[in-house]
């Protein structure tokens, strides 16, 4: 990212009396080479983490703009639903023979 533009918002948020929370303040580079070139923002004297993987509007992508964590993590939460309606299920059948 451009310095400069950089310096821009941070004159722009202290105008306009608002702060940037560094700390859960993320950047994602995307990229469809496996190695990237050390990039890093500072942002009012704090460097901003870079991720690989992250949640962007309720989805997970990762830096090759690929789907397979998002995929990864519905299909865990898709098997904990179906264990825990065959356990209800199971229950049921259960007090029903009785």
């Amino acid at each position: 990212m451009n310095h400069e533009l950089i310096i821009i918002l941070a004159d722009w948020f202290k105008e306009n009396n608002l702060s940037v929370n560094v700390g859960k303040t993320h950047f994602i580079v995307f990229t469809k080479r496996r190695q990237h070139n050390g990039v890093s923002i500072t942002f009012d004297g704090e460097n901003i983490s870079r991720k690989e993987v992250m949640k962007f509007f309720r989805g997970i992508v990762d830096q090759h703009l690929s789907w397979s964590e998002h995929i990864k993590q519905c299909k865990t939460k898709i098997v904990f639903a179906l264990y825990a309606l065959y356990v209800f299920t199971r229950l049921l059948c259960y007090r029903r023979e009785l």
